[in-house]
C-alpha cells in the first residue's frame, strides 16, 4: 500500500514528509501490532487513568486497528514519527491524523491508541523540568479529561482533532496546570506589537500586517467579510518613532495611523518573542482573588521550569476577553474584570467559540438556546438578534 493510498482511505488532509521518509526507511515495520495488544492498552490506561468507563468500549474499537491495513501502517508511521520528534511540540503538531470516519470506528481509538506508546516519555519530560513524581501524574491526568471530553463532544468514544492537538502539548511538557488553569511557555506569533508607555505603564497594541475590516474588526472574522471600507494596517518603525494602527480599548483597529515616540514608548512583545500562554479550564474560577493566587503561582513555576526563556508577558486568546461583556454583563461580574486585566487584540475568528464552553452540545437553533444564567441570556439575545461575540487576544506584563 502506497502512502498516498493510506492518505486517500484514512481522509487525512495532510502527510508530513517526514512519514514519507520514514515509510520509504527499511527499517519500518507496517505490520508491527505489539503496542495493539489488550494488555498494553489496559495496562496505560489504568497506569494514568485514560479511558475510565470508556476502556472496554475504546480498548474494542483500538484492537479493530489491526484489521486495517491502512490504519494499522498510519498508526505504525504516526507512533514512529512521534519517537523521532522526540518532544518537540511544534514538531509534534505538525502531525495529522483522521478523526474517524464512515463504518470504521477503529479509527475514533487510533490517536489514543498512539499517545499510549508515548505516555511513558512525557512523564519523564516532566520529571526532567525538576517537577516531583507526584506533579509530573497530576499532570498527565490531562490525557483521561481529554479523552471523555472527546468522547463526550462525539457522541461517542474516541479522540477528536481538537483534543489531539492539546495532548501534543503535554507529550513535549509544555503545559503546566495550577488550579485547574494552563500555563505555556511559547512563542508569540500574533499580527500585533504591544508597546508600553514608560511613563504611565500602559499597555498599548499597534497591528502589524493585517487587512482590517471597517467595523475596525479583522477582515474575515465572522460577520467581517464585505471589503469595502477596509484597509491594511502596517506598522513602520524608525529610530525613533513607532508609526501605525493602535488597538482601542473596544478591542477595534483605529483607522488613523498614529505616531509614538520611542522616547515614550517601549516595545514589550513583537513576534518571536516569549510569553507564557494562559489557558481558561470550563467552568473555571475567575474570581479576582482566585486568579490573583493562579497568576502569581503559575508564573513563578513557569518561570522556574523555563528558566532559559525570556519573558515578559501573559498572553491569552478567549471569548471571555471580549469587550462586548462590559454592555451585556453588569459591571461587578468576574468575566468583565477578568477582561480588564488584559490589553486586547482583534483576531480573525468565527465569532462562535463561547459555544464549546457556555451551552450544551447539540443544539441546532439559537431560540432553542436555554436562558437559565444571566450570561446564557445575554448571550442568546446577542445571536438571536444576528450579532457575535467574539474572541480576542489579550496581554499583560509581568
Amino acid at each position: 500500500m502506497k502512502i498516498s493510498e493510506i492518505k486517500e482511505k484514512l481522509k487525512i488532509g495532510y502527510i508530513n514528509p517526514v512519514l514519507e521518509e520514514i515509510f520509504a526507511s527499511p527499517d519500518f515495520d507496517a505490520k508491527d501490532v505489539s503496542f495493539l495488544s489488550e494488555e498494553y492498552m489496559r495496562e496505560k490506561s489504568r497506569k494514568y487513568s485514560v479511558l475510565g468507563e470508556r476502556e472496554d468500549d475504546g480498548i474494542k474499537k483500538a484492537l479493530k486497528i489491526k484489521d486495517d491495513e491502512a490504519a494499522l501502517t498510519f498508526f505504525n508511521l504516526a507512533k514512529a514519527y512521534l519517537d523521532k520528534v522526540d518532544g518537540d511540540i511544534e514538531k509534534s503538531l505538525g502531525l495529522c491524523m483522521p478523526d474517524g470516519y464512515g463504518e470504521n470506528d477503529s479509527l475514533d481509538m487510533l490517536p489514543m491508541a498512539v499517545l499510549f506508546t508515548q505516555l511513558d516519555k512525557a512523564k519523564e519530560r516532566y520529571i526532567a523540568l525538576g517537577m516531583s513524581e507526584n506533579d509530573a501524574m497530576m499532570h498527565m491526568e490531562a490525557f483521561g479529561k481529554s479523552f471523555e471530553k472527546a468522547s463526550t463532544l462525539m457522541q461517542r468514544t474516541g479522540l477528536n482533532r481538537m483534543y489531539i492537538n492539546w495532548l501534543c502539548i503535554y507529550l513535549g511538557a509544555g503545559l503546566i496546570t495550577v488550579s485547574g488553569f494552563n500555563f505555556e511557555m511559547k512563542k508569540y506569533n500574533l499580527s500585533g506589537v504591544f508597546l508600553k508607555n514608560k511613563t504611565t505603564g500602559k499597555l498599548l497594541a499597534v497591528i502589524k500586517d493585517a487587512k482590517i475590516h471597517s467595523s475596525g474588526l479583522i477582515l474575515g472574522t465572522a460577520g467581517c467579510e464585505n471589503e469595502e471600507g477596509s484597509y491594511f494596517a502596517d506598522l513602520t518603525e524608525t529610530d525613533t518613532e513607532y508609526i501605525g494602527y493602535p488597538v482601542n480599548e473596544k478591542g477595534l483597529c483605529e483607522k488613523e495611523k498614529q505616531v509614538l515616540k520611542k522616547m515614550e514608548w517601549e516595545k514589550v512583545l513583537s513576534p518571536g518573542d516569549y510569553a507564557v500562554s494562559f489557558h481558561i479550564p470550563k467552568g473555571a474560577d475567575l474570581s479576582h482573588s482566585n486568579l490573583d493566587k493562579v497568576f502569581s503561582e503559575g508564573i513563578e513555576k513557569i518561570k522556574s521550569y523555563y528558566s532559559d526563556k525570556s519573558v515578559r508577558c501573559v498572553i491569552c486568546g478567549s471569548w471571555l476577553l471580549s469587550p462586548q461583556f462590559e454592555g451585556m454583563l453588569k459591571e461587578g461580574s468576574n468575566i468583565v474584570a477578568f477582561g480588564k486585566r488584559f490589553t486586547r487584540l482583534p483576531f480573525r475568528n468565527g465569532g462562535k467559540d463561547v459555544f464549546s464552553f457556555v451551552f450544551p452540545p447539540g443544539i441546532e437553533k439559537y431560540e432553542d438556546l436555554p436562558e437559565n444564567t444571566s450570561l446564557e441570556r445575554a448571550l442568546k439575545k446577542l445571536y438571536m438578534e444576528g450579532n457575535f461575540l467574539y474572541s480576542f487576544y489579550g496581554v499583560f506584563e509581568i
